[in-house]
């Protein structure tokens, strides 16, 4: 996977990250949440669209600007 989005509920967010991102780990990062990975940033972006939380770019790796 090349893109992981963690489903955060308790604070009604989900957050995209790159596979790489130290915050990640390639979705094994201990996080309040569930990590769902994508292959594609697209993929991730349609995923967030479709649970109606606040969609959040992780400020440490920039994911969109590798899309």
């Amino acid at each position: 996977m090349r893109y992981w989005v963690l489903e955060n509920a308790a604070n009604d967010y989900v957050q995209i990250h790159r596979a790489e991102c130290e915050r990640c780990q390639e979705g094994q990062k201990p996080q309040p949440g569930t990590w769902i990975g994508f292959d594609s940033y697209d993929q991730a972006i349609e995923h967030c669209a479709r649970t109606g939380r606040p969609v959040l770019q992780c400020m440490l790796c920039h994911p969109e600007r590798y899309a």
